[in-house]
């Protein structure tokens, strides 16, 4: 399907880099990318779908977290790399858990293809509940009992 440069660190979300060709990268890096709405709700209706993409680890656990605070993140247990996601409830009420009909697909096995969709189901809440909060969506991926590759952060607005 190509390659894609994204530049991650514009506002918290992956926008695509469209002034290519790039004749000397210095540093690149191959990395899973999770994707999805950026402006959520509450009521009725209020579903939303959210894509990881991550070919090169096909098959690989993965988690979906939430959190309402980036940096200085959580640090992966005996390995110096870290989430930019803080530990607080929502990171601890969604990493490695589904919670339907809330969470569906937040944590899993990536398919062959190394994809998987999750889905958060709001509309059971009452609309406008979580008017003007931001939280921070970043994925997780293990290798076996290791800490694979962590996706980009998205900010998502109430």
């Amino acid at each position: 399907s190509g390659v894609r440069v994204l530049d991650a660190l514009a506002a918290a979300n992956a926008l695509p880099v469209v002034s290519p060709p790039w004749s000397n990268l210095e540093d690149v890096a191959l990395v899973p990318i999770v994707s999805g709405p950026r402006t959520l709700a509450t009521g009725p209706g209020a579903q939303f779908a959210f894509t990881l993409d991550a070919p090169g680890i096909a098959g690989s656990y993965y988690s979906l977290i939430l959190s309402a605070s980036t940096f200085p993140g959580w640090q992966f247990p005996g390995d110096p790399r870290s989430l930019f996601l803080n530990v607080d409830p929502f990171f601890l009420a969604t990493i490695g858990q589904n919670a339907p009909p809330f969470l569906i697909g937040w944590s899993n096995f990536l398919s062959a293809g190394g994809t998987a969709t999750a889905s958060l189901d709001l509309g059971a809440l009452p609309a406008g509940m979580l008017s003007g909060l931001v939280l921070y969506q970043q994925g997780i991926t293990l290798n076996g009992l290791s800490f694979g590759p962590a996706t980009n952060v998205l900010r998502l607005s109430f």
